[in-house]
C-alpha cells in the first residue's frame, strides 16, 4: 500500500464506522443500545471494537511522532487493535468523536511525512523493527478489518 493510500484510508475510517454505528436496526432500536450489545455467541460489542480502534490510532500517532523526531526510538504500539470497553457514559457519538479526532490527527501527520522519512525506523519493546510506513500500513489495514467485524457484530445482534 502506497503512503498516500494509507493516509486516505485512515482519514475515511470515521465516515465508514459512523455509517454502520449510527444506523439502528429497527424503529425500536437506538444506536447506542445496539452498538453496546455483545453478540449472543460472545465477543466484544461493536462499540468496544470501535473504541479499540480509536485507541490503536492514538497509539500509532504517538509512535509515528516519535519515529519522525528521534533516531531509532523505542515505540509502544499494540500488536492488534483489541476491544476497549468504552466508559458507561460514552455512547456512539462520543466514541465516533474519539475515532474522528485520532483519524484526523494521524491522517494529517501522514500527509506531511516527507518522502524520505517513510523508512525511518525504531523498535518495539520486544526488539522488532517498525517503520513509519509499516505503522501507517498497519493502521490502514486494521481499520477496514475491524470494520468488517463491527458490521458482522451489528448484523448478529440485530438478528440479520
Amino acid at each position: 500500500m502506497a503512503p498516500g493510500d494509507t493516509t486516505a484510508t485512515v482519514r475515511s475510517l470515521p465516515r465508514r464506522y459512523g455509517a454502520l454505528l449510527r444506523t439502528p436496526g429497527g424503529e425500536e432500536d437506538r444506536p447506542d443500545e445496539v452498538a453496546r450489545r455483545q453478540p449472543p455467541g460472545g465477543g466484544p460489542s461493536a462499540l468496544a471494537l470501535t473504541a479499540g480502534l480509536a485507541g490503536l490510532l492514538e497509539a500509532t500517532l504517538a509512535a509515528e511522532e516519535r519515529l519522525l523526531v528521534a533516531d531509532t526510538p523505542e515505540v509502544a504500539v499494540p500488536s492488534e487493535a483489541g476491544a476497549a470497553e468504552p466508559a458507561p457514559a460514552d455512547g456512539v457519538e462520543t466514541v465516533l468523536g474519539r475515532l474522528e479526532e485520532a483519524s484526523r490527527r494521524l491522517g494529517d501527520l501522514l500527509a506531511r511525512v516527507p518522502s524520505g522519512d517513510w523508512a525511518r525506523a525504531g523498535h518495539r519493546p520486544d526488539g522488532s523493527e517498525v517503520t513509519v510506513l509499516g505503522l501507517a500500513r498497519r493502521a490502514a489495514h486494521l481499520g477496514p478489518h475491524l470494520l468488517r467485524q463491527v458490521d458482522a457484530t451489528l448484523r448478529e445482534v440485530r438478528g440479520r
